[in-house]
């Protein structure tokens, strides 16, 4: 049996955030900034700003006004990877989109980047199944 094995660039990749979360009545927001590159290797910066429910929320929202549409959030979990004020998140995501599903997990000290980077794997995953069928 012949395998191919490569890692292709990923299309989406989060280059910074900011989160606000407030208790007064200033909603909850996020200013992303994201990097899109293509099969060239260009890439271009999009950046945006969101309100949201949650800092969660809101970081999910500016990601999707980023990519130009929303995945169905099917199921969202964070589990302590380790101990202490300073545990490590793990974040597990599974969304879909137009008849793609796909699964995405990342690991950080915060849990609100643990989840976007979380949210931008498994949209990666998304849209490498995305040109698989095209």
């Amino acid at each position: 049996m012949l395998e191919k094995v490569y890692r292709r660039r990923d299309k989406f990749r989060l280059k910074d955030m900011s989160v606000f979360s407030g208790t007064g009545e200033v909603p909850p927001h996020a200013a992303v900034i994201m990097e899109f590159g293509d099969e060239d290797g260009e890439v271009e910066i999009r950046k945006t700003t969101q309100f949201g429910r949650g800092t969660i929320d809101a970081v999910f929202t500016s990601i999707y006004e980023l990519i130009g549409y929303k995945a169905t959030l099917e199921s969202y979990a964070v589990n302590a990877v380790t101990s202490g004020t300073d545990a490590l998140a793990g974040v597990a995501v599974r969304i879909s989109h137009d008849g793609i599903k796909a699964v995405g997990r990342s690991n950080d000290e915060d849990v609100v980047r643990a989840s976007a980077l979380a949210i931008v794997n498994a949209l990666n995953r998304m849209e490498i199944t995305r040109e698989e069928r095209k």
